[in-house]
């Protein structure tokens, strides 16, 4: 998940410079940047920061979990 800063996710931070953003499941999406037929649900990945715990490096499992709501 991305951050605006240290501890605060929104949903400015998933996007990046107001790319459109359509038909997707984007943690914290409310719907103000605007976008069709977009979810604000937790897309589940399996383990997003991997066995070492840090976002980012290479154990990262960022295939959706089956209970993945896309």
């Amino acid at each position: 998940m991305n951050a605006a800063s240290v501890g605060v996710a929104s949903q400015a931070a998933q996007t990046v410079g107001g790319a459109a953003v359509n038909y997707n499941c984007v943690q914290f999406w409310d719907g103000s940047l605007g976008g069709v037929g977009n979810i604000g649900d937790d897309p589940l990945p399996v383990d997003p920061d991997g066995a070492d715990g840090m976002l980012g490096t290479d154990d990262d499992d960022l295939h959706l979990a089956d209970v993945s709501p896309i």
